[in-house]
């Protein structure tokens, strides 16, 4: 015989804003081209855009290359003009990333610019701070953050009544209790 096994707790099906307005939940959707998970893995739209970065990259790979001729100044241009926002495009606003997710970005973001540098990683080569002095660049950190704050101030200047600003702002339901602790047997 086997023991009882506990039912999950069901999420409702939609829930209040402040002035009567509802949302649906949904465990998936669409915004701005990327896809918003409700269990908030972003597995497929990471792998998706480190495949348009590399798209990108493989597509400006003759004017990047350290061989090239192109001045270091034009390369750090059309990367930021192309190949980074193929990589971040809506995941600094958006996302809620992993470590080991964030990782893969900030590996990626690291092997383009010594690819353009001509440097590999080890021990007797560049770190990665002075790849980003010799090209010019930013963390890649430093690019999600200014992202984010950009995408706060546009909310931010939306009129009170916007669900993007309601849902920013939103505070928990009276009656409504989250467990932010293991259930007790």
């Amino acid at each position: 015989m086997q023991p009882p096994t506990a039912s999950p707790v069901e999420a409702p099906a939609t829930f209040q804003l402040r002035g009567g307005h509802s949302v649906e939940v949904v465990s998936t959707c669409k915004y701005v081209g990327s896809v918003v998970q409700q269990d908030c893995t972003h597995r497929a739209a990471v792998h998706r855009r480190i495949c348009s970065a590399n798209i990108a990259f493989g597509k400006l790979r003759p004017l990047l290359r350290a061989s090239c001729r192109t001045t270091t100044r034009t390369k750090r241009i059309l990367y930021n003009a192309y190949v980074l926002p193929a990589l971040t495009y809506s995941a600094a606003e958006m996302w809620a990333l992993t470590p080991s997710a964030w990782a893969a970005y900030h590996t990626v973001h690291n092997a383009f610019p010594r690819e353009m540098a001509g440097t590999r990683l080890g021990p007797h080569c560049l770190s990665n701070d002075a790849l980003y002095d010799r090209m010019g660049l930013w963390p890649l950190s430093r690019h999600v953050d200014r992202s984010r704050l950009h995408y706060l101030g546009h909310i931010c200047c939306m009129t009170d009544g916007s669900l993007a600003k309601h849902m920013l702002f939103a505070t928990q339901l009276a009656g409504v209790t989250l467990l932010h602790h293991r259930p007790r047997r």
